[in-house]
């Protein structure tokens, strides 16, 4: 969702999907659960770029199903940019379990994914001593 004034001019906004294209891995300890896509604004009569008006932001949500999770611990599921060299955590991105989304509210366009941390737990057996 773009809030009024969000562009310098009338703009065009795509939202564009990225599953199956070849992505940059995340790397470390972070794994994607198949959320890869693309948001661009141009001007609706020149076809030219258009960047958020500076200080705007919009509100991105993504949803999501458990099943989708893989190795991705739910808790840890955050958005990411693309700033060319590396996925970047948006600082805004907040993850609810409940309703299995993922939003933000970034200030820039971007190629974005939702990503997560490995989950690591271990279960140990519990064995049970006679005493």
């Amino acid at each position: 969702t773009f809030p009024a004034g969000a562009f310098a001019a009338s703009a065009k906004v795509t939202h564009t999907y990225r599953y199956g294209e070849s992505m940059p891995a995340p790397g470390g300890k972070r794994v994607g659960i198949g959320h890869f896509f693309e948001v661009t604004a141009v001007n609706s009569s020149s076809g030219q770029t258009l960047p958020l008006a500076p200080g705007k932001t919009f509100a991105l949500a993504v949803g999501y199903a458990p099943a989708e999770l893989g190795a991705a611990g739910e808790s840890s599921l955050a958005l990411y940019s693309w700033n060319g060299a590396q996925w970047v955590k948006e600082p805004s991105s907040q993850v609810n379990s409940s309703t299995h989304a993922v939003t933000a509210s970034p200030n820039h366009l971007s190629w974005w994914a939702v990503l997560g941390d490995v989950n690591t737990q271990v279960y140990l057996p519990l064995l049970m001593k006679r005493r």
